[in-house]
């Protein structure tokens, strides 16, 4: 399994990583100051319109003291173009800051959303899935495995010393385990953080067997407190998610298995 890719993240982006998530994002301040140098330009296209047709209607009224007439004519046409190249130039320049600030507001908007997305799905200490986002997909595998007649299975990681252990020691086991996971497993894999002390994975075309080796190699990778394993297979131990979560975690609990 050690050849295949690397467990997959959500659009290659991993939560635990806040340069990945979101490094082109202007942040809320940026978006801020580019709407705050939008209205600046909106403002001041406004003072030279104004500007424009005062100058505009004063050479109208003192135009009569030009002469001859081909120079008050030429005057006017040049005073005209330059006056309307000004506030052209000045209108598309506020167009432009209204666009860029629209868009670092997108930005900011998409990045936003794709950091909440990554929060809610991903357990942030551990980088796997969470409960309920494995819970969904493992249902949709599950249904896939039955439309076209595969087979799959589901391992469990638990550590039966999980409530003598220290917040420090847990938090080592937890980044331990899902570091493993993450670059031990394939990339068609799914891992979640199942709850205090447990971990699940998704393994499609693999058996129980093959699933427990697995599972074995795992925890032999972790030091730091005793690990037991337990695998169930679809369909043979369970059509469902909650039924072969269940066997999975049986039988990676010896006390719950003989209860």
């Amino acid at each position: 399994m050690n050849e295949d890719r690397v467990l997959s993240t959500e659009e290659g982006l991993d939560i635990r990583d806040g340069q990945s998530v979101g490094a082109s994002s202007p942040g809320t301040g940026g978006v801020e100051d580019a709407f705050r140098r939008a209205r600046r330009e909106a403002w001041l296209t406004r003072i030279a319109a104004v500007a424009v047709l005062c100058v505009l209607v004063l050479w109208g009224v003192r135009s009569e003291d030009v002469s001859p007439a081909w120079a008050r004519i030429a005057s006017g046409i040049l005073l005209s173009v330059v006056a309307l190249g000004l506030a052209v130039l000045l209108a598309i320049r506020a167009g432009h800051s209204r666009m860029l600030a629209e868009r670092a507001y997108l930005i900011e908007l998409h990045q936003s959303t794709t950091r909440a997305r990554h929060q809610v799905a991903r357990d942030h200490l551990s980088g796997l899935y969470s409960r309920w986002f494995f819970f969904e997909r493992l249902g949709e595998e599950l249904a896939r495995c039955a439309r076209y007649n595969r087979v799959a299975s589901v391992a469990c990681l638990c550590f039966p010393t999980w409530k003598e252990l220290d917040l420090t020691t847990q938090a080592q086991l937890i980044e331990r385990v899902g570091y493993l996971l993450q670059h031990d497993l394939r990339y068609s894999d799914v891992a979640a953080r199942w709850g205090p002390g447990r971990f699940v994975w998704y393994l499609p075309e693999t058996d129980a067997a093959d699933a427990m080796l697995a599972a074995r190699r795992l925890a032999e990778g972790v030091k730091t407190a005793e690990a037991v394993v337990g695998a169930a297979q679809y369909p043979a131990d369970g059509s469902t998610s909650d039924e072969l979560l269940r066997v999975a975690e049986d039988r990676a609990d010896p006390a719950r298995a003989r209860a």
